[in-house]
């Protein structure tokens, strides 16, 4: 399956949970570790007037639409999954059910499995694309 296929499905499937759907395209579309999206705080992304960006790494990345929507939307609905972490008072994009922790690597690659998006197979074939992307190399070896 391919990422564009993947990413169209996951960006138009409202019935999927917003926390899947965001981390489903942030796997397809920029290769991000499961773990590394488990742990995305509220304070990594930034909202300006033309766009929302996400702090993936030292230099902020701006989101397409519609995911910058689906990332606000999210970060201002989220909840944790347990009883005592129904609150607004932590820092994490996707709550844990533990108070004041973020969801957990193997939930959350769990909740990627049922609608059928494998996570390391997806994001090899989306660093593959991304590769693909890169302009030649101009270093003196590649020329010999």
């Amino acid at each position: 399956m391919s990422s564009a296929i993947v990413s169209a499905w996951g960006l138009h499937d409202e019935d999927l949970d917003a926390g899947i759907r965001v981390t489903g395209l942030l796997l397809l579309l920029y290769a991000q570790p499961v773990s590394r999206i488990a742990r995305i705080r509220l304070d990594q992304i930034t909202r300006t007037d033309s766009q929302v960006l996400l702090a993936l790494g030292p230099v902020a990345t701006a989101l397409p639409e519609p995911l910058d929507r689906l990332v606000l939307g999210l970060a201002a609905r989220r909840h944790g999954r347990g009883a005592l972490s129904h609150t607004p008072e932590h820092p994490w994009l996707i709550p844990g059910q533990a108070a004041g922790q973020p969801i957990s690597t193997h939930r959350l690659t769990a909740q990627l499995n049922q609608p059928g998006i494998r996570a390391r197979p997806a994001r090899s074939t989306t660093l593959v694309e991304l590769a693909a992307k890169l302009p030649p190399s101009s270093s003196p070896a590649s020329s010999v």
